[in-house]
């Protein structure tokens, strides 16, 4: 009876959560002036990101008016929308939820009788587990876009020299070599750029917001020099292979660290299996000394 009253106090609960979040609420008059005054290229990123039933499964999942902007700047730089993530989080609360009161049934079944309070604490801490686990995975993926993203950004910087070099202009250097490759990265460079010449606005002002929005910081502090030379393209050239470059140096160190720490790992257990050794041989020496 009381596992009853607890399980249908809980079901109460989640019914009243997700009534709240799809109370329409009036957006505040800040939100909006700020959207108006956003520049033209971010509209056309932003355009359809959080409306809809999007806005109802960020209110539900209750990250509306989080201050996270570390974390929509991973979303952004996966390409995956603040709808999906948050019904990604829901979804996984649900299941560990899910997952803690179907062993809870089993356990009844079989004829196990485990605390009511236990069950709803279990349960409860697994729901807020799962629910930040989404959190984690974009982290880990935007880690790794990023340094796929500076990989691939060295190598176009340097394709926009050479052709600067053969007497392109920068941009159409910029589009151009944009145009070579349909990875991810040079795919992402190419939507910034069409979407900055639809605008009619500056490129390098189009990569700038391209990089703050996405968290690119290499981005970021090339647009931000380039800003002060971009009229002069023998400037501009030398400022692209030496940012080029600077990232390539960057790699390099950043690998010969992860080589050291993945050889510093292969250590422990080679460490551990000594101890075991030494431990083996000389415990039956300790123990006839300890026992005489």
């Amino acid at each position: 009876m009381t596992t009853a009253a607890l399980l249908g106090g809980l079901a109460g609960a989640g019914v009243w959560l997700i009534a709240i979040g799809l109370r329409p609420r009036p957006r505040p008059i800040a939100v909006v002036l700020a959207e108006l005054n956003r520049p033209a290229t971010e509209r056309i990123a932003h355009r359809g990101s959080a409306d809809g039933w999007t806005r109802t499964a960020l209110r539900v999942a209750g990250v509306v008016g989080t201050d996270t902007p570390g974390l929509w700047r991973d979303l952004a730089l996966l390409g995956r929308s603040r709808g999906r993530h948050a019904s990604d989080k829901l979804a996984s609360a649900a299941a560990a939820f899910a997952a803690v009161a179907l062993l809870a049934g089993l356990a009844f079944v079989g004829g196990a009788t485990p605390p009511p309070t236990l069950i709803v604490a279990v349960a409860v801490g697994a729901g807020a587990a799962g629910y930040l686990v989404p959190d984690v995975l974009v982290r880990r993926d935007a880690r790794r876009r990023r340094d796929e993203f500076r990989h691939a950004l060295a190598a176009y910087l340097d394709l926009v020299a050479a052709a600067m070099a053969g007497g392109a202009h920068a941009n159409q250097a910029l589009h151009s070599v944009a145009e070579l490759s349909d990875t991810d990265t040079f795919l992402a460079l190419r939507r910034c750029l069409e979407a900055a010449r639809r605008a009619n606005t500056s490129p390098w002002a189009a990569l700038a917001a391209f990089g703050t929005e996405r968290a690119l910081t290499d981005l970021e502090e090339l647009t931000a020099s380039l800003a002060l030379v971009e009229h002069d393209g023998a400037l501009v050239r030398e400022s692209l292979g030496a940012k080029a470059r600077s990232m390539r140096d960057r790699e390099l160190a950043d690998a010969q660290t992860q080589a050291e720490t993945a050889s510093e790992r292969m250590s422990i257990p080679t460490v551990l299996l000594m101890a075991g050794f030494v431990a083996l041989v000389g415990y039956p020496a300790l123990s006839r000394v300890l026992t005489l």
